[in-house]
């Protein structure tokens, strides 16, 4: 047996199914057909109204453009006067959004044709024309304000910068803070411990709550002014990340700029307050309807509108049905025509990239010419989103039905509703296999693993219970050229041991994202095997396989440190092999190109009776006829960085003591582009001779520079202890038509300490700007103002410092 359970807090809440990923029900959605929907649909808005105005009164006690502890009070004055005077502004909202709905489920004009996506209308836009087709409105809607002629769309608007109001009004003040407070005597009680005469003037104290007998009954209101009390204080900006929630103080600064629109409207068309202007505005509206002349809300038909499924993926399909029935004892519908549009649920959104292929429709159980009393027709559309680009996040999107048809011979033309769809981003899931090209008879101490699955979700979908039904290695025997036995030592994921089977499990890898498989083999007969391949078969929550599945196979050639590998797609022994630079830890591979050293040069350096080492090696790239016309394609001219890899002989007359502690990449001009992270170098014998080998992820591409140069510095890590940037400088452009909006981060400085230790980060400037600052630990430089430079200015330079937990500094231009 089945069971619906409404969990639903209120009747206004939308009803929709628990559900997860993998279910895709929608409720369907039923729709009354009418005699005359504009007049029905407003009677419909009527039932959510409320006497806004009788709380009204506490607006004219606001001021304008003001943010304070003070101000705050006032609008917490406002929701208590609506609390107690049982005005729901909830149901405000639901009116509103009713009212502004009459122009989607009324149309008058043609809808769009089928193979286009019509955009959301702007609610209210068409109210006015909406007013019009009611027979008892005769009256223009200029009676409503005598400035209407010249001040009609902000009019019209007014609703709408209401609903947006009200939205930040529960944001700053839920309503649930005040549900259990009942009488204007506890706000008496609150007022008087907020005032400046009390102990500690605005701020709550534990003494004044004793004398506050009933203070429980609001205790999160009590705790939320408290809190925004010290966030008010504006003594000291409070820096906070970029990506926390909104801190009150924000949430103040939006309401006062939505009330202040309000106010200033409502001056405009001389109403004592914007409740006020509002109830005159609903007021006119109702009062222009006569619901009881006319059959205008008998119903005359019923529809059903169905959508299978209710959420898919990007590159599925699917239906959309409707089952209108003739609710009539004898009369007939006539020419019935049905036409399908899409609206977007948030018209804010840029949904452009979004089309839609609409199939033929379908009828069954009738014709559309003849609808006869009590009989029922089907109609039916099958509908395949096209994207111009990859969805980066669900999205919702409202399909719906204009029905036309005759009655009476009379025109009559109304919307079906359609359930909500949600569209979620195709799965992608991409896998790197890593092997060693041999797996020998014991464990080998220099493998971490013999093969090394890369669990990628390179998609913006979460991907959950991963089934890896299959992942076989092929071993092949070194002397007998067939088919080698191993055994499976340990099986791992993300370093933890999970047994020896290579059937294995993932719960979940959210969107960019990465999980490991480690599996440990050695070879059965005594003998080494070579690795030759391994196949690998995965469903994705259930038994489906992702939308996008990218496996490929690498040989492991060189593992440099924990967060660099070097790979080649063939064996290691064959010549043709393209090497690849690979970070397990972000999942990153690329290209790896290999320079040949061309000339060094050598020189003893002294430094404030400090003294080291220098090379200056200059190179030249080995590439191939492809590579090279690759790196003269458009996309090759495009390139701003590319992975090199070079090696140099490891000088063998150094100082006692001497290493490598520098390795800077030397741009045009003899300019230190960047320095080289030093887990990137290594040391290796070939011979007789120690090579020193190293990677730059970040070296220019082959279209800006034939030749690249590198200086290698050797000295005591003593004499190079002080922590230092990854940059000589740093650079940021900002676009003239960039948005600016306070907490942007513009960008960010990185330094290291050669010993280790933590490090952390201020900001200086020789004209004291305020408009930024840097977060001491992560080096992200953040726009705390509205502004970015004076009026005079078109560039800004600023001093960032790095200091160590050893008080040693230094200091890059930015």
């Amino acid at each position: 047996m089945d069971f619906i359970v409404d969990k639903r807090v209120s009747e206004l809440d939308k009803a929709f199914i628990c559900e997860t990923e993998s279910i895709s029900a929608a409720i369907p959605e039923l729709t009354s057909i009418v005699y005359d929907c504009a007049a029905a649909k407003i009677l419909e808005c009527r039932a959510f109204y409320q006497p806004i105005q009788s709380c009204g009164a506490s607006w004219k006690s606001i001021p304008d453009d003001t943010v304070s502890i003070h101000v705050y009070a006032l609008f917490m004055n406002l929701k208590a006067s609506c609390k107690l005077s049982d005005v729901d502004l909830k149901t405000v909202q639901a009116l509103i959004e009713c009212i502004s709905s009459l122009d989607i489920d009324c149309p008058l004009t043609k809808p769009v044709q089928e193979s286009e996506t019509p955009t959301t209308p702007s609610p209210f836009s068409s109210l006015l024309t909406q007013m019009k087709t009611i027979s008892s409105m005769t009256q223009s809607l200029h009676g409503f304000f005598p400035a209407l002629s010249t001040l009609e769309s902000q009019l019209i608007d007014f609703p709408n910068y209401m609903a947006d109001f009200l939205h930040h009004f529960e944001l700053t003040f839920p309503s649930s803070d005040f549900n259990n407070i009942r009488s204007q005597s506890w706000f008496d009680s609150f007022y008087s411990v907020i005032s400046d005469n009390s102990e500690l003037g605005p701020a709550i104290t534990f003494s004044e709550l004793k004398t506050f007998q009933s203070w429980k009954d609001g205790k999160n209101l009590i705790f939320r002014w408290n809190e925004t009390f010290e966030e008010l204080k504006g003594e000291e900006f409070k820096l906070i990340s970029p990506e926390s929630k909104e801190t009150r103080i924000l949430l103040i600064r939006k309401l006062v700029e939505k009330a202040d629109k309000l106010k200033s409207l409502a001056r405009q068309f001389a109403a004592n307050e914007p409740f006020t202007m509002l109830h005159d505005i609903l007021a006119t509206i109702f009062g222009r309807v006569d619901y009881t002349s006319s059959n205008a809300t008998e119903e005359c038909a019923k529809a059903i509108g169905f959508v299978e499924p209710g959420k898919l993926r990007e590159s599925e399909e699917f239906e959309v049905s409707i089952v209108i029935t003739n609710v009539m004892d004898t009369q007939v519908l006539q020419n019935l025509r049905f036409q399908l549009e899409i609206l977007h649920s948030t018209p804010s959104g840029n949904y452009s990239f979004i089309k839609y292929r609409i199939g033929p429709l379908f009828y069954s159980g009738g014709i559309p010419s003849y609808l006869s009393p009590q009989k029922t027709l089907t109609v039916s559309w099958k509908i395949h989103p096209v994207f111009d680009r990859r969805l980066t996040e669900a999205i919702k999107e409202q399909p719906n039905v204009i029905l036309t048809f005759d009655l009476n011979n009379k025109r009559k033309i109304q919307r079906i509703r359609i359930p909500e769809i949600t569209i979620l981003p195709d799965r992608h899931l991409r896998v790197y296999a890593l092997a060693f090209p041999d797996v020998f008879p014991r464990t080998s101490e220099s493998q971490p693993f013999s093969l090394s699955l890369h669990v990628m979700n390179s998609g913006f979908s979460t991907l959950k219970n991963l089934e890896f039904v299959e992942i076989s290695p092929w071993l092949m025997d070194k002397q007998k050229q067939g088919n080698a036995n191993f055994r499976i030592n340990s099986v791992s994921i993300d370093s933890k041991f999970v047994g020896y089977l290579p059937k294995v499990s993932i719960k979940e890898i959210q969107s960019g994202k990465t999980s490991i498989i480690s599996i440990n083999l050695t070879s059965l007969g005594g003998q080494s095997a070579k690795f030759k391949n391994c196949s690998v078969s995965v469903f994705v929550d259930g038994q489906n396989f992702p939308e996008h599945f990218d496996y490929k196979f690498f040989y492991v050639q060189e593992i440099v440190s924990s967060s660099t590998y070097i790979l080649s797609d063939k064996e290691p022994q064959n010549y043709k092999a393209n090497l690849f630079y690979f970070n397990p830890k972000s999942s990153q591979i690329r290209n790896l190109h290999q320079i040949q050293l061309v000339e060094e040069i050598p020189s003893e350096e002294q430094q404030e009776s400090k003294s080291y080492y220098t090379i200056l090696a200059t190179f030249e790239r080995l590439l191939s006829p492809e590579e090279m016309a690759e790196a003269a394609s458009m996309e090759g001219l495009k390139q701003t960085e590319s992975t090199i890899y070079g090696r140099i002989q490891y000088p063998e007359n150094l100082k006692k003591g001497q290493k490598l502690v520098r390795v800077y990449e030397i741009g045009p001009g003899g300019i230190r582009r960047h320095l080289l992270d030093l887990n990137n170098t290594w040391i290796a014998k070939k011979g007789d001779v120690s090579e020193l080998n190293f990677i730059d992820p970040q070296a220019l591409p082959p279209a800006l520079a034939s030749q690249l140069s590198y200086e290698f510095i050797f000295a005591k890590s003593e004499d190079f202890n002080t922590p230092y940037f990854g940059q000589h400088f740093y650079r940021e452009q900002i676009p003239e038509n960039m948005i600016i909006q306070p907490l942007t981060v513009i960008g960010k400085v990185g330094a290291h300490s050669p010993e280790g230790s933590k490090v952390n980060y201020s900001l200086v400037s020789q004209d004291k700007t305020e408009n930024f600052v840097i977060n001491t630990k992560s080096g992200e430089i953040i726009l705390v103002s509205d502004s970015l430079l004076s009026t005079n200015q078109s560039s800004l330079c600023l001093n960032v410092i790095v200091t160590d937990s050893n008080g040693r500094k230094s200091a890059v231009p930015y």
